[in-house]
């Protein structure tokens, strides 16, 4: 984009972030679906997980418990980082941006406190629908056919959400 070359594109937010500083006013967000997808989610095939229950819980809750505190206090992830001697290697432009990310990207949503629901997962339906890779209409789609929301229901609980 900033050679000309494409005129339109989506792009993660940490990459919006670095067009729009370095591209001044030549660029624009251009408005999205009302309802965005999910940008942060974990995978995992259900049989592993129901197979390694106690190891998924362990990781659900911990992101959860973490996600929650980020969206408190942003600024974790930059005092964690440090903490643990994280990212050592990177630039310190880098660096430099990281609470600022975590800033916009936990007020943007894209890190629930509450993890995944079947309303985030509806969301997604609306967007992928919207956007041609899955076939609606969204509210005909069925939470439970696409995710498995055990582990998450299981972490709030667990965390006392």
């Amino acid at each position: 984009m900033m050679k000309g070359q494409i005129k339109a594109t989506i792009i993660d937010l940490a990459n919006k972030n670095t067009l729009m500083e370095k591209g001044g006013d030549r660029f624009h967000v251009l408005p999205g679906v009302s309802s965005p997808a999910s940008d942060e989610t974990l995978f995992g095939n259900v049989n592993w997980i129901k197979t390694n229950e106690k190891q998924v819980d362990i990781i659900v809750t911990e992101f959860l418990r973490f996600w929650t505190e980020m969206n408190a206090d942003p600024s974790v992830v930059e005092k964690e980082r440090v903490k643990r001697n994280l990212m050592a290697d990177q630039p310190k432009e880098v660096l430099a941006d990281i609470t600022k990310f975590f800033k916009a990207a936990t007020t943007a949503g894209i890190y629930a406190p509450g993890g995944g629901s079947v309303e985030v997962a509806k969301s997604d339906f609306e967007f992928y629908v919207e956007a041609g890779q899955m076939k609606g209409p969204a509210a005909s789609l069925k939470v439970e056919d696409f995710w498995y929301l055990a582990p998450v229901e299981k972490a709030r609980k667990a965390i006392g959400q």
